[in-house]
């Protein structure tokens, strides 16, 4: 179930995300659109994770935040724990935690 859930996810995520990102567009989107970490220079990150937050919240599909743990707070929630990563760099393979 998990490995399906995992697969939901990510096609839902690849029709929704925009495939290109400009830097200043996605900071004055995430500002226009209340994201606490709009000023961040870490914009790719952050934009990632507001558009999952966005794109998977939508309808209860997906609990956000995800559960807590102590002081450990995980982005999502859905049978087991997110926690959403982007990076600038190519690369055809996607950490799932071995999914």
């Amino acid at each position: 179930m998990k490995l399906e859930t995992t697969k939901e996810i990510f096609e839902t995520l690849i029709k929704k995300l925009p495939t290109e990102w400009d830097g200043k567009q996605a900071i004055t989107y995430m500002k226009e659109n209340n994201c606490r970490n709009w000023k961040q220079m870490e914009w790719i990150g952050f934009y990632f994770q507001f558009m999952c937050e966005k794109i998977i919240g939508e309808n209860n599909y997906f609990q956000i935040p995800g559960k807590k743990y102590g002081s450990v707070q995980f982005d999502g929630f859905k049978e087991i724990n997110f926690d959403f990563k982007a990076h600038s760099s190519i690369n055809k393979f996607v950490p799932t935690n071995g999914y």
